[in-house]
């Protein structure tokens, strides 16, 4: 049962201090370039990600373990993919047009340019 919002998983922090993040490239095709942003709990397993094309800048997936849901971490992986491409010159994230509902209401919560959606053109949230 969770309360405030938060899980009752003792082992989940409260605030994010105690999680590492790490950066990766992808080298594909050169169409399918992509840079990664994951986050990782103490125990090393990854409780957030953000990928986006490195010539595009859209964001393919951002994802959030279940239990760290509603805690910022995937607010917080997109700030620090902003922060690091501004840092370094590579392609900084972008909202995606295709969106989930759930991703929408994110996208705009978290700001910056959000492309529009025609009404219907939401995919389906998965679960």
């Amino acid at each position: 049962m969770k309360k405030s919002g938060l899980p009752t998983n003792t082992h989940i922090p409260r605030n994010l201090s105690e999680l590492q993040f790490k950066y990766t490239h992808h080298r594909g095709s050169n169409s399918h370039n992509t840079h990664m942003l994951t986050a990782t709990n103490q125990e090393g397993h990854q409780v957030g990600s953000l990928s986006w094309g490195a010539r595009s800048g859209e964001a393919y997936s951002i994802n959030t373990d279940n239990h760290y849901r509603g805690l910022g971490v995937a607010t917080t992986i997109w700030e620090k993919a902003q922060k690091l491409a501004s840092d370094t010159g590579i392609a900084s994230p972008k909202h995606s047009k295709s969106r989930t509902r759930k991703g929408d209401a994110w996208a705009h919560a978290v700001g910056g340019q959000v492309p529009p959606l025609k009404r219907g053109e939401h995919i389906n949230d998965l679960g």
